[in-house]
């Protein structure tokens, strides 16, 4: 676990999905500075494709600058996921944490 010494150093990035009563399908991307639990971000839509995301992060690097790391902890499901742990749907679940070090040059 790192020590954070002040904002901007780290970014959460937190994908949600649920199904709302009339059974349209929601996405939200949420975006927390982790040292002070800003939320950058909350984006909600129909879909979030690899596209939106990154046009979202420059939005919020336009405002505050580039962090030092992106983080993702997203659970991951797969039918045949051994090492995984079983739900009540029969299915398995793994966890998956992506980091992303943003380099900072010098101009």
């Amino acid at each position: 676990m790192t020590i954070l010494a002040g904002p901007n150093q780290s970014w959460s990035l937190d994908f949600l999905s649920n199904s709302l009563v009339w059974s349209r399908r929601v996405h939200v991307l949420h975006k927390i500075d982790e040292f002070d639990w800003e939320c950058l971000a909350n984006i909600v839509d129909k879909s979030l494709f690899g596209s939106r995301v990154v046009r979202e992060l420059d939005r919020t690097t336009e405002m505050r600058g580039y962090p030092c790391e992106i983080v993702s902890v997203n659970e991951l499901s797969s039918n045949a996921n051994a090492k995984g742990r079983a739900t009540p749907g029969g299915r398995s679940m793994t966890c998956a944490k992506t980091v992303i070090t943003i380099a900072r040059t010098r101009a």
